[in-house]
């Protein structure tokens, strides 16, 4: 991706952002390759936006709820202490409509009830 970016300017194709995709699970635990990535990003002199953001719950494999909360509040983490990070967006915001629905990847459950996710990105976000 980073070569197909480079390629990109040095054609002076206009570019000043990159996003990314980030469709993960509860046990993920790559966050220094994601801070890596969004630094190799700046370093390119474009911004960086979390276009697509959840983090799906395998219940089979024994992951939880405060696991999926821990990665949501790690993923926000990195993109508030990268200047070039201008924004995180969900893939939704309710397990009820999510293509991944079977999986509960998103910030409240199907009921629409608050989930720790949610608290846990609440409370993230209150302390910047």
């Amino acid at each position: 991706m980073f070569a197909m970016l480079q390629s990109l300017k040095d054609r002076d194709v206009p570019l000043d952002g990159v996003g990314f995709q980030m469709h993960l699970y509860a046990d993920f635990d790559l966050f220094d390759e994601v801070e890596s990535n969004f630094q190799k990003a700046a370093d390119m002199d474009l911004n960086v936006y979390i276009t697509e953001l959840d983090v799906s719950i395998r219940e089979e494999e024994g992951e939880t709820e405060e696991q999926q909360a821990e990665v949501y509040k790690r993923v926000l983490d990195i993109c508030l202490r990268q200047p070039r990070c201008k924004g995180m967006q969900t893939w939704g915001f309710t397990d009820q409509y999510s293509w991944r629905r079977s999986l509960n990847p998103l910030y409240l459950d199907r009921a629409y009830q608050v989930k720790p996710a949610y608290t846990a990105v609440q409370q993230r976000l209150s302390e910047n």
